[in-house]
């Protein structure tokens, strides 16, 4: 089952993956995490489309709220009283980040050769409080707002993969090393570069200006590596599994490249202009312009994992995750995971996990799978700083696989 990729989630890893078989790589996993891991691949296998999502309509994550918080203030539509804007900004902070992220993927290995295609979309966004407390409690007399700080970016792309894994011995140590190719082909992008702008109210009139930059492509290319190691056979049973995945140049955006700049600005509103019908607000500084391409980075990760076998049913695992690159699906906060594996019947396998670190904190993952035969199916959960409706966004992912020997 690939519950502990789950847990470790989101550097372009497949549906299901988590607890245990991300930290031991193998099979179709290794497409993903280490391609040396197809070294212990069936003779034939075949992942199904898969899926990896978030919870109905709620975002993967967010900085602030609970997903009983969010149906209580956003999705209700009850009036707010008092206290509940004021336990609303006291949460956000500074201001509010929210993740949503999905993928869709398809995988078949022969012997130590695999391939993969994968569907991706992700997206960050990150509003300022000045902006959320305009919108809780309206425009205070005196008082200048900013949205200076309004962070927006969303991304799709499909990557294709191709790798190898292979056997060796060295100095008789056996381990194991892989090499994936990717091709990206970026679908949609589009990001905010500058965003400036206030509003004031006085007694007699209102002042606004806004200012911001949007940066849209349609289309882009890139190719990146994976490398990886195995080891196997270790000191007190250890398997230990290294890799760098998604190393590459980034993704160039070349098709339908633009720039949209959009200026608004309004002085010395008041009622008397309004009420005279006059064009209040200004926004004939507006334009838009070609731009020939422009280059976003790929999630560059390093994956360190142990796992051990405890006794027959029961195998523990730890995971060390190291981003190099801030992206819609990485952060160079270090992540650190650790996973059991039980398992009662040989067919159904039982796992779980805890995470700490990355942009979300505390992670907390389980999972079952299921074996009849040649055919497999996994199921994982994963939740952000809580479980169920005390979270703050969460994952699941269902996997449906062909094994044969």
């Amino acid at each position: 089952m690939n519950l502990f990729l789950i847990v470790s989630l989101f550097s372009f890893n497949p549906a299901g993956m988590g607890l245990a078989d991300a930290l031991q790589p193998s099979g179709l996993n290794g497409l993903c995490i280490n391609p040396a891991g197809l070294t212990e691949t069936a003779e034939f296998s075949v992942r199904f489309p898969s899926l990896i999502t978030p919870i109905g309509t709620y975002p993967a994550y967010n900085s602030a709220f609970s997903i009983s918080e969010i149906d209580q203030y956003i999705y209700s539509g009850d009036y707010l009283a008092e206290e509940d804007k004021n336990r609303i900004l006291s949460r956000i902070g500074s201001g509010w980040e929210i993740d949503a992220e999905a993928m869709t993927h398809a995988e078949i290995a022969y012997r130590n050769f695999g391939f993969g295609i994968y569907g991706l979309v992700g997206e960050r966004a990150y509003l300022p409080r000045d902006l959320l407390e305009l919108a809780l409690n309206g425009n205070e007399l005196g008082r200048r707002y900013s949205v200076e700080d309004l962070e927006s970016e969303v991304c799709a792309l499909l990557k294709m993969t191709l790798a190898y894994g292979r056997d060796f011995r060295w100095r008789n140590i056996p381990l194991s090393v892989g090499l994936g190719l990717h091709y990206y082909r970026g679908l949609i992008e589009a990001s905010v570069l500058r965003s400036e702008g206030f509003l004031e109210t006085d007694t007699t009139e209102m002042q606004v200006s806004a200012t911001a930059d949007l940066l849209t492509s349609n289309g882009g290319n890139g190719f990146g590596i994976d490398l990886g190691l195995i080891l196997p056979e270790m000191p007190y049973n250890l398997i230990i599994s290294l890799s760098i995945t998604d190393i590459s140049t980034g993704i160039s955006w070349n098709r339908n490249t633009r720039i949209y700049h959009l200026e608004l600005y309004g002085d010395s509103i008041n009622l008397a202009r309004l009420l005279g019908q006059e064009d209040v607000l200004d926004t004939d500084t507006s334009w838009e312009e070609e731009r020939k391409s422009y280059r976003t980075h790929l999630p560059t990760t390093l994956r360190l994992t142990l796992s051990r076998k405890l006794n027959g049913e029961l195998s523990s695992t730890f995971l060390y995750r190291q981003g190099f690159r801030e992206t819609i699906w990485s952060t160079t906060k270090p992540y650190f995971a650790v996973g059991l594996e039980y398992r009662p019947v040989e067919e159904v396998p039982l796992k779980w996990g805890i995470g700490l670190g990355g942009r979300e904190g505390i992670v907390l993952a389980t999972g079952y799978g299921l074996r009849m035969g040649p055919f497999s199916m996994d199921f994982a959960y994963q939740a952000y700083r809580g479980l169920f409706k005390s979270s703050r966004g969460g994952m699941f992912a269902l996997d449906f696989g062909l094994n044969l020997p």
